[in-house]
């Protein structure tokens, strides 16, 4: 009955341990130093932005085509 108690204050010991490395976790993702606030703001910007670019050089692309094609007279 000796070990009984040495592993009930491992154990202990060890909860301890994983419920402060969470709790530091959770205070590092809570308050990141605002990167995380940048990146939810930014990447969606970012990707709406590109995402504009591409549709606009698409159009300019697409009128500079049908401006080449002569006019047919019927």
């Amino acid at each position: 009955m000796g070990s009984t108690p040495t592993l009930h204050r491992a154990f202990h010991l060890y909860a301890a341990a994983v419920d402060a490395s969470a709790s530091v976790t959770a205070v590092m993702l809570a308050h990141a130093g605002g990167w995380d606030e940048l990146a939810l703001v930014g990447i969606p910007l970012a990707v709406f932005s590109l995402l504009l670019l591409v549709a606009r050089n698409r159009a300019r692309a697409i009128a500079d085509a049908q401006a080449a094609v002569p006019l047919e007279d019927d």
